[in-house]
């Protein structure tokens, strides 16, 4: 089993970021962003979100992830069988989008169902 170790994190992301090439295939399917930048642009999209993981912010974004899990469990029922990649999909993408950007996504975030666990 593979130990997390946020020193090693932090050299490869951080520290030595440059020696590591971002992968072609990945950046064709999300286009160019935070994740698959580099250099500059990727120093630019780190800047920008960061203020969204501010200290400060982490008490509501916690706070919408406890109403919102609340919510969901609120609907289950003793003995239900539960699609539980589809529930926590739709409850992670759903605390994204109120924390982040105050919206609620509604019917859009069914289009995340038809995507396979190892798609995402």
């Amino acid at each position: 089993m593979t130990e997390f170790n946020p020193e090693l994190m932090a050299e490869i992301l951080i520290t030595r970021q440059s020696e590591f090439n971002k992968s072609n295939m990945l950046r064709s399917i999300l286009g160019s962003g935070l994740v698959t930048s580099e250099g500059e642009l990727w120093r630019s999209e780190r800047r920008l979100i960061l203020q969204a993981f501010h200290r400060a912010c982490l008490p509501e974004y916690s706070r919408v992830a406890i109403r919102r899990t609340e919510r969901m469990l609120a609907e289950w029922r003793p003995s239900e069988t539960r699609n539980v990649y589809r529930d926590m999909t739709a409850l992670t993408v759903g605390v994204a989008a109120e924390a982040f950007f105050g919206a609620e996504l509604g019917a859009q975030k069914d289009v995340l169902h038809d995507c396979p666990p190892d798609y995402l």
